[in-house]
């Protein structure tokens, strides 16, 4: 596998550098960019005017990350050259009566037909008005176990109106694109970790429908959630990124982030649905917790990626929260200090998400996250 990256603050950059993604041929595309670079088709029209059969994916961010920095208000464009793996590609528009477990279902049925030997999913979603966790679902139901599905929800700076995802046709605020890599030499790595320490009891979630909180300890979810947070409350729903939940039964441990609350029926809409059985702990975090949790995050993987024996270099793709990019502040970009040094032949790219897609050990199966970091190493081995 071939890549090459280019980074650019303007799109009347775009014409000048599009050559250099054009030297490898590309047969992939990921475009992760600021809002303003998503306003028309233009990235599609340029990037398919000298690679028409190449597949194109990415979408808004809350910051781009690539091989030389975390930023914001830029547009990152990373080429593949796949050289024995098949990459395919299945996006759904978002209908009015937003029937996402169909959706879901839809996308898989698509990808499997596709490539029957599919290895895994990048999966690319709204990041607003949408209940991911039944998107997943349905496209997990579709799809072998052994495959896995990686990948974020779009972002739009903190400002939670709204994202758009690019396909190979379009960029649109009412679509999601998933993109399936398979092929006997294509190496497929993932792993996603938190960063957070409760800072209350457990609570009973006493009325819940799918990713809506209705009731803590049988008090209306909002006024609960206001009560803890104090005057932060009044900058929700964006402060709601500094206090997620961990949420938990006797299965699994999950952490969720606020999306948006309701004033009128006092609820809480979270980023991701809500386990059968739950309790809930508002959670915290800090710059010393977030940077523990990356190394640990980058040991995980790093055991993943000697553990395959891979022989050539790759790409590692990161999904990481807002959340934990607001925390750490002014020093952001040390988050991917640690990968870079750890990965140095590697080519980086990524987003700062509304949520992440990744393996959850627990249950064995992919999951929403939300407020981790989520690393993909892609690549492909022949030895």
């Amino acid at each position: 596998m071939k890549t090459k990256q280019i980074f650019i603050n303007h799109i009347d950059e775009l014409n000048s550098k599009i050559n250099e993604l054009n030297s490898i041929r590309p047969n992939l595309f990921l475009c992760f960019g600021s809002l303003e670079f998503f306003d028309s088709n233009l990235i599609i029209k340029k990037l398919k005017k000298h690679n028409p059969k190449s597949i194109i994916a990415g979408c808004s961010t809350a910051g781009e990350i690539s091989n030389k920095d975390s930023s914001e208000g830029t547009l990152v464009i990373t080429g593949f050259n796949f050289e024995s793996s098949k990459i395919t590609q299945a996006t759904r528009k978002i209908t009015l009566d937003k029937k996402e477990f169909e959706l879901g279902q839809s996308i898989g049925e698509e990808l499997i037909t596709k490539d029957s030997n599919l290895t895994g999913i990048i999966l690319l979603t709204l990041g607003h008005n949408l209940n991911n966790s039944l998107i997943l679902d349905g496209l997990k139901s579709k799809i072998p176990n052994h495959i896995k599905i990686v990948g974020g929800l779009a972002g739009d700076n903190g400002q939670f109106d709204k994202t758009y995802v690019i396909d190979s046709e379009n960029i649109s605020s009412d679509q999601i694109t998933a993109i399936g890599f398979g092929g006997p030499n294509l190496v497929f790595i993932d792993n996603s970790h938190a960063g957070w320490e409760p800072i209350t009891e457990a609570y009973e979630i006493t009325e819940y429908k799918n990713n809506i909180l209705l009731k803590i300890d049988n008090l209306p979810a909002l006024d609960f959630y206001k009560e803890k947070i104090g005057i932060l409350s009044n900058h929700l729903p964006k402060s709601g990124l500094l206090f997620p939940f961990f949420i938990f039964n006797e299965k699994e441990k999950i952490t969720r982030t606020v999306l948006q609350v309701s004033e009128a029926d006092k609820s809480i809409i979270l980023a991701g649905d809500i386990p059968k059985g739950s309790k809930l702990q508002l959670v915290r975090s800090s710059h010393n917790i977030i940077l523990k949790d990356i190394n640990e995050n980058i040991y995980f993987l790093k055991k993943k990626f000697l553990n395959s024996k891979i022989s050539s270099v790759g790409a590692i793709i990161l999904f990481s929260c807002i959340g934990r990019k607001m925390i750490l502040g002014s020093k952001f970009n040390e988050e991917l200090k640690y990968v870079k040094d750890e990965f140095e032949n590697e080519t980086i790219t990524g987003f700062y998400s509304y949520g992440e897609i990744g393996n959850n050990l627990q249950i064995e199966s992919s999951s929403i996250h939300n407020q981790t970091l989520t690393m993909l190493y892609i690549g492909e081995n022949h030895e």
